[in-house]
């Protein structure tokens, strides 16, 4: 994987560490949250496929939507999830079909045995089809391999093949993507919080201040660069345990707890 050169290392690593102690002080179970996910980072190279699944149908759902409204949704959604990567997509569990040409409800039909008790959950049909389309995606990906994703841990495949790959189908964009990467432990979500702690510490100034949503290649950028900083942080503090997973974690909290200002 390509090497980022961060040049202000020095003052990043300063100011980074700033914002990790006003976060530390002032909301100490924000910090044990970051080594709580840091802790659970699933390896999809040993980690049987209904885990991995857990961890990835949810993503969609954060889509552009608060994390709270996105948690209450999962909550609704979950106790209908058993077997959903085997069902969805069949009338037998639930299949969704887009029937048209935008995201609103009307343009999708929904059939199959939880239709009635999904339809009382108010989620919006686009989000739920994207997931059945990940839920397909994987079954195809599987074939035989009971680990369809572990070619993420192939150090010589890079970012841009890895996404390719991780073709989940309609609403599965490169920030999504990336989201589910991160509980893989692969990679940061380059969300409009970690892009405004980015841009704060002037980590990537290639990338306008203005960006809060990037593209492809501006994602790999900021993901390599928070791979230089972990590195870093890494060598000068070697007995803090920084891993990528809390990196994360912390890089967006900071910024949603306004300690950027």
């Amino acid at each position: 994987m390509p090497q980022y050169n961060i040049l202000n290392i020095d003052k990043v690593i300063n100011e980074y560490k700033n914002l990790e102690s006003k976060l530390k002080s002032n909301f100490p179970s924000e910090i044990d949250a970051a080594e709580e996910l840091a802790d659970n980072v699933i390896n999809p190279s040993n980690t049987p496929i209904e885990y991995v699944w857990r961890s990835i149908w949810e993503k969609p759902l954060y889509a552009n939507t608060r994390v709270a409204t996105a948690d209450k949704w999962i909550a609704k959604l979950e106790k209908y999830m058993a077997n959903s990567l085997n069902t969805w997509g069949h009338e037998e569990g639930l299949l969704i079909k887009k029937i048209g040409k935008t995201r609103k409800n009307i343009d999708f039909s929904i059939e199959g045995k939880l239709k009635s008790k999904i339809l009382d959950l108010n989620i919006a049909y686009s989000r739920l089809y994207s997931i059945q389309c990940a839920a397909i995606s994987l079954r195809e990906m599987m074939n035989n391999n009971p680990y369809p994703l572990s070619f993420i841990m192939d150090k010589n495949y890079s970012f841009k093949k890895i996404m390719k790959q991780m073709s989940f189908g309609y609403g599965w964009g490169s920030i999504t993507k990336l989201h589910a990467l991160t509980d893989l432990g692969y990679s940061v979500k380059p969300d409009l919080h970690l892009c405004r702690t980015i841009h704060h510490l002037g980590m990537c100034p290639e990338i306008s201040k203005g960006v809060e949503v990037p593209s492809l290649e501006q994602s790999i950028i900021i993901n390599l660069a928070c791979m230089e900083l972990l590195s870093v942080l890494q060598k000068r503090f070697p007995g803090e345990g920084y891993r990528l997973r809390s990196l994360d974690y912390i890089l967006m909290r900071v910024s949603m707890r306004e300690f950027l200002s």
